[in-house]
């Protein structure tokens, strides 16, 4: 269920048609409740109570898992409903559902309830987040695989932690691919602030359009350790504009300390130590470019011509590419000719999600 407040004739629309489409996906039923008062206020329930519709949600959740607590709610349904139907039924929908919450197992590793909720009470209380920090200090695997993987690949979900303590705080850390992510958004939109004068710690934020949602998904599983909430999707004007934006916001910690200084001289600027920083994942992530004239282009608009041309040493000497410095009105952009374009293909394809492969010219 989901109670909105909404303001103007096109919201109303617009959320009415996303949830019908949501309806319609998982083949059930759209209940909706209008209150009038001084704004007109909707109440939109779903019902997910067949067989085939159930079959659908859990098809789509084994594709794009859930995060936080409304995770662990989700697998409490789950137990459920394979409790319910483990006698497989002389109905297809309910044989084809079975086969649905089999694979979600196979993709946990073992029995939903057993492996991620073991000491599960049926009058849980799912407002806390106790579970969850049981989780998070738990070092019990849900998975039988044996594959290396690199440290801080798979860093827990921050959600559904809670305020933190100034000792939990100050004990997170940045692996070494995160902290490639985050130099590779500081370098285009994205952007640390500290608070007020008083304050040591920064938090990250970025913000895109709306259109670009699947490159801030991509991030946030990145970095949502260090989040304590989903992205977020607001309404933005611009002159007399008006458009729709995703921000990422992290909590503000003391790891983030150091990248504030090296990006943050009064203004933002190109770190001296940019040859070390500059990985090949910091390019990747360095969204704010794109294709043009057969070759590729870095927006570097908001910096100023010797730290552009400090970047653009980097890409010369590091990564031997042929860069040239552009004017576009009184600020300067790196543009990258096509005759190395196939070495920056090289160099951070494998690090980019296929929706972003338009930026290096990739069709």
């Amino acid at each position: 269920m989901l109670f909105l407040r909404l303001k103007e004739k096109n919201d109303i629309v617009r959320v009415i048609s996303l949830f019908s489409k949501i309806s319609e996906y998982l083949n059930t039923s759209l209940i909706s409740k209008t209150i009038h008062s001084n704004n007109i206020k909707f109440t939109f329930t779903i019902l997910v109570n067949l067989p085939q519709s159930q079959e659908n949600l859990i098809k789509y959740f084994n594709k794009f898992p859930l995060l936080g607590k409304i995770s662990l709610d989700y697998e409490h349904w789950c137990e459920i409903l394979s409790n319910k139907y483990k006698v497989v039924g002389k109905f297809k929908a309910i044989e084809n559902l079975n086969i649905q919450l089999q694979n979600r197992q196979n993709m946990l590793g073992g029995n939903l309830c057993n492996n991620l909720l073991p000491n599960l009470s049926k009058k849980r209380n799912f407002s806390t987040s106790s579970i969850l920090q049981g989780k998070r200090k738990s070092s019990k695997s849900t998975s039988s695989c044996t594959d290396l993987v690199v440290w801080g690949k798979t860093l827990p979900s921050g959600l559904g932690w809670g305020i933190l303590t100034k000792q939990e705080r100050n004990m997170i850390g940045i692996p070494p691919y995160q902290y490639s992510v985050i130099v590779g958004l500081l370098l285009s939109d994205g952007w640390l602030i500290i608070p007020n004068t008083s304050s040591i710690n920064p938090r990250l934020g970025l913000s895109q359009s709306l259109n670009h949602f699947k490159y801030v998904w991509f991030v946030f599983n990145a970095l949502s350790h260090y989040c304590s909430s989903f992205p977020v999707i607001r309404k933005r004007k611009r002159g007399k504009k008006t458009y729709w934006c995703v921000d990422i916001i992290t909590r503000y910690l003391s790891c983030f300390a150091e990248l504030h200084s090296l990006f943050y001289v009064n203004k933002k600027v190109i770190p001296d130590n940019i040859y070390e920083l500059f990985t090949p994942v910091a390019f990747a992530l360095m969204g704010d470019g794109g294709f043009k004239s057969e070759g590729i282009f870095l927006c570097t608009d908001s910096y100023s011509i010797y730290d552009v041309v400090r970047l653009m040493n980097v890409l010369i000497i590091r990564y031997d590419l042929k860069c040239t410095l552009h004017k576009s009105n009184e600020n300067y952009r790196i543009y990258i000719s096509r005759k190395s374009v196939e070495k920056v293909i090289k160099i951070v394809k494998p690090h980019l999600i296929p929706s972003m492969y338009y930026k290096v010219g990739i069709v």
